[in-house]
């Protein structure tokens, strides 16, 4: 496939996507991600944000950050993150698999979801982040589940790919019937199938990533879910096992927008952290 160009089937595999992931949701203000938009109201930069939270832990004023993380990026957004990496004492990132894992230069992804964005860069001219991402710098911590551990929480939960698949179809087709034409499909259509070719499914897919309340909708609470919330609690143990043993003043939870609500939650109303700000990073540009 030659950058910037999708195929018809890739087209229609989105389009029907759309259906199953965004039918009838309403979107709301994203805390998280948003879309930069020109004096005329067209898409700019696809801007995911570095949340800020500050306590006094163990006696040590302690600053930490949620910093948003798409899998598919421009490469600049990725050299953004790794000089911002470099000033803080840790930063705690994501990545099923087994304890301690480092991703070596050049790996390429073995799970089906990474195989994916790896081929969708191809067709939007992004790049990977496993590619991108220095994770042999030695501040960098794995705070994500092992596959054994992952697949331990979805059958204590009563997950499985397929149950996942019926969740996201069933909420669909219950919301479809409630709204038969919500506002955010017509802004869909346009997108996929307006005069902006391959540059319109670049910015449909910016829209979805912002609309972090439908990964909710679908799946049930955050806190009780595989996908998010056993994930989110692994992290936020090293987090706190990382205060407790270290003085370390600025940590960083790098980890995707989506898991990002609930990390908010579990900072503020779990650990009670005070949240004092926010900066945001072009993640993709969309003109």
């Amino acid at each position: 496939m030659k950058p910037g160009s999708l195929s018809q089937s890739m087209r229609a595999l989105l389009a029907t996507l759309a259906l199953l992931v965004t039918a009838a949701t309403v979107a709301q203000e994203p805390t998280f991600a948003r879309i930069a938009e020109d004096s005329s109201g067209d898409p700019l930069t696809l801007q995911v944000a570095i949340a800020s939270y500050r306590i006094e832990w163990n006696g040590v004023p302690r600053q930490v950050d949620l910093i948003g993380a798409v899998h598919i990026g421009e490469p600049g957004y990725y050299a953004s993150l790794n000089e911002i990496f470099s000033d803080y004492d840790a930063v705690l990132y994501e990545l099923v698999a087994p304890a301690g894992t480092r991703v070596q230069p050049g790996q390429r992804p073995d799970s089906w979801l990474s195989k994916t964005q790896f081929a969708m860069t191809q067709g939007l001219d992004l790049s990977f982040q496993l590619e991108e991402i220095d994770y042999q710098a030695e501040n960098l911590v794995h705070a994500d589940l092992s596959p054994k551990e992952f697949a331990a929480a979805m059958k204590a939960r009563g997950e499985s790919p397929f149950v996942m698949f019926w969740r996201g179809f069933s909420y669909s087709i219950r919301q479809g019937a409630i709204n038969q034409m919500p506002q955010n499909q017509a802004q869909m259509f346009k997108d996929l199938f307006g005069s902006k070719g391959d540059q319109g499914i670049k910015v449909f897919l910016a829209r979805e990533l912002t609309r972090l309340d439908t990964l909710s909708q679908m799946l049930g609470s955050d806190a009780d879910n595989t996908i998010i919330g056993a994930r989110n609690e692994r992290a936020i143990d090293v987090l706190t096992a990382t205060l407790d043993k270290t003085d370390h003043e600025r940590i960083g939870i790098f980890y995707g927008v989506a898991h990002l609500p609930d990390f908010d939650r579990r900072l503020t109303e779990d650990l009670e952290f005070e949240r004092n700000g926010e900066r945001w990073l072009d993640a993709w540009f969309l003109q």
